[in-house]
């Protein structure tokens, strides 16, 4: 027979119970904030982008879309990363690759110390949602369309303006219309030849890949 007690929304799962014990949810782990009592989709808890991040796709359960970024802890490169140095409304910018993000991102710093003065009106309303694979929301302050010039090529797209100050992110919206990946490519494929040329006795046959000691 129904129960006639009345029931009262948990924040922890965001459902009705009679009593929060009755929430199958109060020991799950968030995925957001990481501590224990609530899942991710009811985490209060949102911080700003202040990370390395890179933007991939995700199935929207919403009308808006909605991005995860991945952002990285701050930990030390091997390698450093890709970047490139672009004239967004004549203004040079520097960006770093990231093949993975959908979207082309500038922190709040960086628009305010480079392209604020440069363009106007105030910023549009970005009708995407951002968040970290861990779940956190990223805070989008706006969005704008400039101007963007490399080798000759110019077009005009959106740059998406995140809260804090984490690096600009070259996205593939702009990576599909600027001439910067066959540069890349071209630059790796000379670096592979000279190594094929100054080590040919590691890549010939029947010796290739194998180490002799040392």
């Amino acid at each position: 027979r129904p129960s006639n007690r009345t029931q009262f929304k948990f924040h922890g799962c965001g459902g009705r119970h009679n009593n929060p014990k009755d929430c199958r949810h109060t020991q799950a782990v968030c995925n957001r904030c990481k501590k224990r009592g609530h899942l991710g989709n009811v985490c209060r808890s949102a911080p700003a982008f202040e990370t390395n991040a890179a933007v991939t796709n995700q199935v929207t359960r919403s009308e808006i879309p909605e991005y995860v970024v991945h952002a990285a802890a701050a930990t030390k490169r091997v390698q450093l990363p890709y970047q490139v140095e672009l004239q967004v409304n004549n203004a040079s910018v520097v960006f770093e690759l990231d093949t993975g993000s959908a979207v082309t991102i500038c922190s709040e710093k960086s628009w305010q110390d480079n392209l604020e003065a440069t363009v106007k009106g105030k910023l549009q309303q970005a009708p995407v949602r951002l968040r970290t694979y861990t779940g956190e929301e990223v805070k989008l302050l706006g969005k704008k369309n400039v101007n963007v010039s490399y080798k000759g090529v110019t077009v005009n797209e959106t740059i998406y303006i995140a809260e804090g100050s984490g690096r600009n992110l070259l996205g593939r919206d702009w990576l599909h219309q600027l001439p910067i990946l066959m540069l890349i490519q071209v630059s790796t494929l000379l670096e592979v030849q000279y190594l094929i040329r100054n080590y040919e006795e590691v890549f010939s046959e029947p010796k290739t890949g194998k180490f002799s000691g040392g």
